[in-house]
């Protein structure tokens, strides 16, 4: 039995010591049926978050309407959540798609009162009464084409008709929410699939923050059929540069920062190859994203090992690597920071970086003297 089952299972075990009602149920139940590891572990019980906490009183309360606490044991996060309904059924047949109702009991029997294990071996995405669930919270809607991407499931008839007409709902969400699903719709090995759904729902223009065109969809669910495998931020930065830079990307600051940064070299790359500048200044790892998009599009590429002995041949790949610091500099001049040693600086790490002199304190000092005279 996979580990992390397993502690969610010592934790459902010791609140039926106390009296309670427990469960494993949703994602970790659904990935335990199909052979897939499971990445964390939910449980629910018949306690209260009291109770809960008197039985951990290290855990904290994360979200206050499902009434949902994090415990931790041993490195591994485990979210405790009080039943809703009066049942474990009533409970299950409240949560978004039959696939993720299902519920792991601590003798090993699967409680599933939706059919869910049926439509796990079918390869089918549906949802219990999907107009009240998706009216309850209409990001389960973009749930949908995040499980077609990555499982490569089909959606049932009614759960697609019952998404395109809530689909404005969406639009409600805030836009925090969204990353998580629609990164992982981008990295599916089905990502295709989940590209075509949005299509075909008529999701796209309401997603909060997003509200994407037909035109990208489309060009989306034909860049996705590539083999190749793009991490989470070159897909994010195909977006920004379909929807010409018009995105409000529903992203935590420097992972925007990390996009904009990408789609600046994809502009570079069109008139500069790179070079030791170049390349310092993007960094290898954004150089190879830009490189990887390039190849998307069709355009010449550079390959990645390429890129890496360039990388490899750098004196520095980051200015924490000088072999001096501001302090060393302000010592030597004998002066107070200020706007002349950020200068002085980018001087030293450009000279460096060309090789006009080398990364030694000694060489470095030497170089600025012989400026200071000759100025």
């Amino acid at each position: 039995m996979d580990d992390v089952i397993k502690k969610g299972l010592s934790i459902v075990s010791e609140l039926r010591d106390h009296g309670f009602e427990a469960y494993i149920v949703g994602g970790a139940v659904r990935d335990y049926h199909i052979g897939r590891k499971p990445k964390d572990v939910d449980v629910v019980t018949s306690a209260s978050p009291d109770e809960i906490r008197t039985l951990y009183p290290h855990a904290f309360q994360i979200n206050r309407q499902f009434q949902t606490l994090t415990v931790h044991l041993q490195k591994v996060a485990i979210e405790v959540s009080t039943l809703r309904g009066g049942s474990i059924e009533d409970d299950l047949c409240s949560r978004d798609f039959t696939i993720n109702a299902m519920a792991l009991a601590m003798n090993g029997d699967i409680i599933d009162p939706t059919g869910g294990k049926t439509d796990l071996e079918n390869g089918v995405i549906r949802s219990f009464h999907p107009e009240a669930r998706f009216k309850e919270d209409p990001l389960r809607m973009l749930r949908a084409p995040r499980f077609a991407s990555e499982l490569g499931f089909t959606v049932a008839k009614g759960t697609a008709e019952a998404i395109k007409g809530s689909c404005s709902l969406l639009a409600d969400v805030a836009v925090e929410r969204v990353e998580k699903e629609l990164t992982q719709l981008m990295i599916g090995t089905h990502r295709s699939s989940g590209w075509c759904l949005l299509h075909e729902t008529g999701l796209y223009p309401f997603i909060p923050g997003v509200s994407l065109s037909k035109e990208t969809v489309l060009r989306m669910k034909e860049i996705s059929r590539s083999p190749g495998l793009l991490p989470a931020d070159g897909f994010w930065a195909i977006l920004y540069l379909l929807e010409n830079r018009s995105m409000k990307l529903p992203l935590a600051k420097e992972k925007k920062k990390r996009i904009r940064t990408i789609v600046h070299y994809v502009g570079e790359r069109q008139n500069h190859s790179w070079n030791e500048t170049m390349l310092y200044q993007a960094s290898l790892s954004v150089a190879t994203v830009v490189e990887q998009i390039r190849a998307l599009f069709g355009q010449a590429s550079v390959h990645e090992e390429e890129l890496r002995q360039l990388w490899s041949s750098l004196p520095i790949q980051t200015r924490t690597e000088l072999a001096v610091t501001g302090r060393d500099v302000m010592a030597h001049f004998q002066k107070k920071g200020g706007p002349w040693l950020a200068d002085t600086l980018a001087d030293i790490e450009e000279a460096v970086l060309l090789k006009h002199i080398e990364n030694e304190k000694k060489s470095i000092i030497q170089w600025l003297e012989e400026r200071r005279v000759e100025s």
